[in-house]
C-alpha cells in the first residue's frame, strides 16, 4: 500500500435521543502533512438536548459543562471548513462519525458533505491486519501510549498514530509476501483499495503460492500453536482449573474466541463465559471497569469462593512466559503443581516401560540371531530370588535378566557365582546349580 502522509483525522463524541438520533457534543479534527500534525480543531458543542447520564459517565462531558458553550449550528460550519473537501478523512469506526455529522447537518440545515472516495476507517484496517478493532487495544498492540479516551481531540491524536503505524504494518506484510513469491507471478501483498462506493478498504492482490508467506490468519493460528507448544514444554497443565476472560490478550495478540479458549482447553483447563463461583481465575487484560468486572470483584470478595482476579502479567506467568516464581501458596497453583507432578510421573513411568521393552526386544533379537548361528541355546538360565530365597522369576539367560531389570550382566553373574550377595536388590542362582524349583 502506498503511504498516505497528508490527511485529516476526525472524531465526534455524541449524545442520543430517539427523536434526534446521535447529536455531537464535542467535535475534533487534526490535519497532518508529511505525517506531521500542522493544525487541530477542538470544540464542545451545545446539542440542544440533554446529555444522557451514560454519555456523561463515558466521556466525562456533563450537562453543566456544555450549558454555556456555542450551539451546534454555530460550531458545525467551522468544523466542516477545517476538514475541507480534498484530503483523505481518517477515523476509527468512521461510519459512526460521518452519520453523526450528516445528522447534525440535517438538523441545522447545512448541505451534506461529500465523503465519497476519501474515507479511511482505521477500525477496518486494524481488523484486517491483526483482528483488533477497539481503538485503545489497537494502540496498545502497536505500542502507542494513550492518555484520555472518549474525548474528541485525544481520540483524533490516537487514531492518527494508529493509522500511521498500521500503514507500516501493511507495508511489512506486503514486503514479506512479495519477497516470497516467484518472480514470474504477480506480486502478493495488501494495498489500500477503493470500493464501488468510494470507501477505502484493505485489498489483497495476487495469489498465495505454495511455500509462500503466511496470511495474517495463518500467522495468527501459528502464534496460538506456538504458545501451546511452549506452555507444554514448560510443563504447564491446567487440569481442574477454570478461567474466564475480560478483553483480549495483547503482545502476543490473541483474541478470546478461537484463541485463548483453544490454549486453555489444549492445556486441559476449562473456560467460562463470565466469572462465577466455579471459576478459579478471572483474567482482566485491560483496566476498564465494566459491569462484568464489578460482578467478578463481588464474587472474589465472597469467602465461599476461590475466584482470583489477575492481570496480563500474572496470566503470562501461569503460561510460563516470564521468569518469576509463581506463588506456591496459591490454592489454584497448588492444584496446577500437583497436576503437573502427576503428569510427570505418568510420563516417566511410560518412558521407562518403553525403554524396558526396547531393551528386551534388543536382547531377544540378539539371542535369536546367535542361536541360529550356533544351533544351540545361548547362556545359562538363571533364577531371580528374593532375600528369603523364594523364586520370583526364571530368566532364560543373564543377558535377558539384565535387559529386563536395567542392570549390568556382570553384577548378576557375580551374585549367581557367590562373589556378591545381591544384584539389583535380588539374590541370583543358576537354574542348573541346584533344584531350586522345589522351593517354590
Amino acid at each position: 500500500m502506498d503511504s498516505i502522509s497528508d490527511f485529516v483525522v476526525i472524531d465526534c463524541e455524541t449524545t442520543f435521543s430517539r427523536v434526534t438520533g446521535h447529536v455531537p457534543i464535542e467535535l475534533g479534527a487534526i490535519r497532518y502533512k508529511d505525517s506531521i500534525e500542522i493544525d487541530r480543531f477542538s470544540a464542545l458543542v451545545n446539542p440542544g438536548i440533554p446529555v444522557a447520564p451514560a454519555i456523561e459517565e463515558i466521556t466525562g462531558i456533563t450537562n453543566e459543562e456544555i450549558k454555556n458553550v456555542p450551539l451546534l449550528k454555530n460550531v458545525l460550519p467551522g468544523f466542516l471548513a477545517f476538514i475541507g473537501d480534498c484530503l483523505p478523512v481518517v477515523g476509527h469506526n468512521i461510519r459512526f462519525d460521518l452519520s453523526a455529522i450528516d445528522n447534525a447537518c440535517k438538523m441545522v440545515g447545512i448541505d451534506l458533505p461529500v465523503w465519497t472516495g476519501r474515507v479511511i476507517d482505521t477500525m477496518s484496517l486494524a481488523a484486517d491486519v491483526f483482528r483488533h478493532v477497539k481503538l485503545k487495544n489497537c494502540a496498545r498492540w502497536l505500542g502507542i501510549a494513550t492518555t484520555c479516551e472518549h474525548r474528541a481531540a485525544e481520540d483524533c491524536n490516537t487514531t492518527a498514530l494508529v493509522f500511521l503505524a498500521l500503514q507500516k504494518e501493511v507495508q511489512q506484510i506486503a514486503k514479506e509476501k512479495q519477497g516470497s513469491s516467484p518472480a514470474s507471478t504477480p506480486a502478493i501483498g495488501t494495498r489500500l483499495g477503493v470500493d464501488k462506493n468510494g470507501q477505502y478498504f484493505m485489498e489483497r492482490i495476487g495469489q498465495k503460492q505454495k511455500g509462500g508467506a503466511l496470511s495474517p490468519y495463518e500467522r495468527y493460528q501459528k502464534l496460538i500453536n506456538d504458545v501451546i507448544e511452549e506452555a507444554k514444554n514448560n510443563g504447564v497443565c491446567f487440569t481442574d482449573i477454570h478461567f474466564a476472560f475480560h478483553g483480549d490478550l495483547l503482545r502476543p495478540h490473541i483474541n478470546r474466541t478461537g484463541g485463548l479458549d483453544k490454549i486453555i482447553e489444549s492445556l486441559d483447563g476449562a473456560v467460562h463465559k463470565k466469572a462465577s463461583g466455579k471459576v478459579d481465575y478471572y483474567v482482566c487484560f485491560d483496566d476498564e471497569e465494566t459491569g462484568t468486572v464489578k460482578e467478578a470483584k463481588q464474587i472474589a470478595a465472597d469467602p465461599r469462593y476461590h475466584l482470583q482476579i489477575i492481570d496480563t502479567e500474572s496470566f503470562l506467568e501461569l503460561l510460563g512466559y516470564n521468569g518469576r516464581e509463581p506463588n506456591t501458596a496459591d490454592p489454584a497453583m497448588i492444584r496446577i503443581r500437583k497436576a503437573n507432578e502427576r503428569q510427570a510421573a505418568i510420563d516417566q513411568a511410560k518412558a521407562e516401560e518403553e525403554r524396558k521393552a526396547a531393551r528386551l526386544a534388543k536382547a531377544k533379537q540378539k539371542h535369536e540371531e546367535t542361536a541360529k548361528k550356533t544351533e544351540k541355546p545361548i547362556g545359562r538360565p538363571v533364577y531371580q530370588l528374593d532375600r528369603g530365597g523364594e523364586i520370583i522369576k526364571r530368566h532364560s539367560s543373564i543377558t535377558m535378566a539384565a535387559a529386563e531389570l536395567g542392570i549390568s550382566t556382570k553384577v548378576i553373574r557375580d551374585a549367581a557365582t557367590g562373589k556378591q550377595k545381591t544384584a539389583g536388590g535380588y539374590c541370583w542362582r543358576y537354574a542348573d546349580q541346584d533344584n531350586l524349583e522345589d522351593k517354590s
